[in-house]
This record gives C-alpha cells, structure tokens and sequence, in this order.
C-alpha cells in the first residue's frame, strides 16, 4: 500500500469487525485472534491466508507477500517486529448485464476487481495477542500483477536456498515475493539492526518462486 493510501486509512473496531476507511470508501474485513505462541509459523498461516483468499474468491491470486523477521525454521519472531503482509487480488471482471467499458476508461473489462490483505502480527492491547487480520477492498482499475496457484517454495525452503548460497545461520532474514508478468521472485535479504547505530545490510540473494 502507497503513503497515500496509508494517510487515508482510518481504522474502527467493533463487535470484532474492522472498519477501514480508505479514501472514502468503507472496507469490511474480520479481525481475529488466535492463540498460536510467538515466534509463529509463516508457513502455517500462508496455508491459512491461501485458503481464506479461496473461501472468498475462487479467482483470487497472490500478488505480493512480506515476511519479516523470519529464522531459518520459518518462525517470525514477534519479539523483534516481525509481520507478515499477503496481498490477493481478483482480476476485474464485466458482470452479465453490464455495459462494455468506453475506451479510454480506467477499467480492463468493467466490473470491479478485489483486493484481500492478510496481516499477521503482534497486537499491543492490554498485553501482546498476535493477531490475524484480513480486510477486503475493491480496485475499479487493474489490480496490479498477480500469479495462480500456491507457492513453489516454503518460507522453511527459501531460507534453506539462501543457506546454500552463503547466508549466515542462524540469523533473522527478511523475505518479500513479488510478482511479475505472472512470474514470482523471492527477495531475500539479512539486515544487521546495530542498536543506536546505522543499519547494514549483510545478505541480500534473488531467485525464482520454484523449489519443487
């Protein structure tokens, strides 16, 4: 999500609903707990994410993913802010009945695409709960690249990669997924976070989304 999109997004919490307001539309997604210990398994709740985006959308593809904080048995280490973001999207699609789209308009086939965010993280209230939310909006525009399927790689088996390739272990890692022409490309990456001092990136490999 841009800064823009970030600096128009309100959120309201009631009867366990979110309510997100983004850029004058109102978004409804469910916010539930869940009573996993931290560090938690990435690759559990990509299961979990996947299968919610399907429940919703049988049409809905992965087009990005942010993991952060991650060691190399795939567990994100809440205690040190780690997260993990996965975006779906639908592609847009014309509804039977409606008008074909003008030329010339910001629409690829008419209709309205959707996006579902999943976000699992730490949730300070009252004391720490990780949380795992999932919050819906629509994109009357293209929705951006997306790619079918689950994933070619675990988080556990991306980090196996990037060992192979001279990452230090055991060490917290950085992972984004990121999708292009409907091809995925891991990004991994190991930051040394010196406490008072400047950041320095010690680790940083690509590779295709196919490990098996």
């Amino acid at each position: 999500m841009s800064d823009d999109a970030e600096s128009n997004r309100g959120m309201i919490i009631f009867m366990g609903l979110v309510v997100v307001a983004i850029g004058g539309g109102i978004v409804w997604g469910m916010r539930r707990s869940s009573n996993a210990r931290e560090p938690f398994a990435a690759d559990d709740y990509l299961a979990r994410a996947f299968g919610d985006a399907a429940a919703r959308d049988a049409q809905a593809q992965l087009q990005r993913l942010e993991i952060s904080r991650v060691d190399p048995g795939g567990r994100v280490h809440t205690e040190h802010d780690g997260e993990l973001r996965a975006v779906f999207v639908t592609p847009n699609l014309r509804t039977d009945g409606e008008e074909p789209v003008m030329l010339g308009a910001p629409h690829r086939a008419g209709g309205q695409g959707h996006t579902l965010s999943v976000h699992v993280h730490l949730y300070e209230d009252e004391g720490a709960s990780l949380e795992y939310d999932v919050d819906t909006s629509t994109c009357s525009s293209d929705c951006g690249p997306s790619a079918p399927g689950r994933l070619g790689c675990s988080v556990v088996e991306v980090w196996q990669r990037a060992i192979t390739r001279g990452a230090p272990s055991p060490a917290l890692a950085d992972l984004e997924l990121l999708t292009t022409k409907g091809t995925r490309t891991w990004r991994f990456t190991i930051t040394d976070r010196i406490t008072d001092g400047p950041s320095r990136e010690v680790f940083a490999t690509e590779f295709p989304d196919a490990c098996r």
